[in-house]
């Protein structure tokens, strides 16, 4: 078993691969392109075929499931397939592109805090960056790109079941669980925008996260409120700039006690 693995789930993206191509050579060995198996041939012969592994699962959420479940590693760190990274060089929360050295040096901050008894930790979004000072935080908002203690990940009934907001979900319930995670702001991560051709763009529209939205709250109901928000221009497969989402109270999350036997329920 490695200690570690980079799992990169990906779905229509065979010829544009923005997180792989930012991955030091230091590292590659540890990292896997996870595809659904229709298109496995096709990720093998555009990257190779020692990056790929073959998922029968579909969809964001139980890819990321069956990584956990299946990808042989000791700590599983996840990012999603779209990705740029940053990093801050100086005083203040001014960021600048990462080279692929300093993205293996965030990879290792990863792995050094699992290292240290984290059992999930996380990287900071871009848009939101600016807004923290601090090096990391802990007790924060991660998704897209985060790394997991698997086998504490399974004790704590952690599991990827929404379809969208999964991530948040697992954040919630390790939270509940007492574990709290630490969230890096010396590095950041950035996508295109929203909705962008692929993934989970694919079969998401304002139903399914509308649907999701909802399905979080009832999981976390005093955590997490419904609210409706507004982008510029729709995301790809909605209909509306507008859309339902959610806001969340991480925080007062890990303050709280999980139910015994409620709160995890069966997979949605």
């Amino acid at each position: 078993m490695k200690k570690y693995m980079v799992c990169i789930p990906t779905l229509n993206r065979v010829e544009s691969q923005p997180t792989f191509g930012c991955m030091p050579e230091s590292h590659l060995e540890n990292v896997k392109l996870v595809s659904h198996k229709d298109e496995v041939n096709a990720y093998a012969t555009r990257w190779g075929k020692k990056y790929i592994l073959s998922c029968p699962a579909k969809g964001i959420a139980p890819t990321r499931q069956w990584i956990m479940e299946n990808a042989k590693a000791k700590y599983i760190i996840m990012f999603d397939d779209d990705m740029t990274f940053n990093i801050r060089t100086g005083e203040g929360v001014k960021i600048i592109k990462a080279k692929p050295k300093e993205v293996g040096d965030m990879i290792d901050l990863l792995i050094d805090w699992l290292d240290g008894g984290f059992v999930h930790v996380g990287v900071s979004a871009r848009q939101s960056n600016h807004q923290i000072e601090k090096e990391f935080i802990e007790i924060g908002r991660m998704s897209n790109a985060y790394g997991f203690n698997v086998k504490e990940f399974h004790k704590a009934g952690a599991a990827f079941r929404l379809q969208f907001m999964e991530d948040f979900d697992v954040t919630l319930t390790l939270l509940r669980a007492g574990l709290p995670n630490r969230v890096t702001y010396k590095y950041a991560w950035g996508q295109m925008a929203s909705g962008a051709k692929g993934g989970c763009s694919s079969y998401r529209n304002d139903e399914t996260q509308k649907a999701a939205a909802f399905a979080l709250k009832k999981l976390h109901p005093f955590v997490v409120s419904v609210v409706k928000k507004t982008s510029a221009k729709p995301w790809g497969g909605f209909k509306s700039a507008t859309r339902f989402d959610v806001n969340i109270g991480w925080k007062k999350a890990f303050k709280s006690k999980l139910e015994k036997g409620k709160g995890l329920g069966r997979f949605l």
